[in-house]
């Protein structure tokens, strides 16, 4: 169980920063597939690049603490790691979707709006 819940968050944190990278270097234009993709991003390239570096740093942080909760997972007792893949499931979910409201603020702050 240890093996899978460490290459889980080994995966997916790996997924994360390397989704990261190109967006933090403003190497991805507007497009309808990848970056951070509201009305006002798509819209506005001024918008796009600067929303996207910000919503990436974050996805970095959040691959990189999810690396790290993966190597945590072998100090951790067989019976209790049910419970922490919930745990890092959850975090995962809460912080991609506090990435979302305040890129969205942040996006609107850009426009002015």
């Amino acid at each position: 169980m240890a093996l899978f819940v460490f290459l889980t968050c080994a995966v997916t944190g790996l997924l994360f920063v390397g989704l990261s990278i190109p967006l933090l270097l403003y190497k991805i234009p507007p497009n309808p597939w990848y970056g951070f993709r509201t009305r006002l991003t798509l819209g506005d390239p001024q918008i796009w690049y600067p929303v996207n570096a910000w919503g990436a740093r974050r996805l970095l942080w959040i691959g990189i603490l999810t690396l790290i909760a993966g190597a945590a997972c072998w100090l951790l007792p067989e019976a209790w790691l049910g419970g922490y893949v919930l745990i890092v499931c959850a975090l995962w979910v809460l912080a991609l979707i506090a990435v979302l409201v305040w890129g969205v603020k942040y996006a609107r702050r850009l426009a002015g709006a």
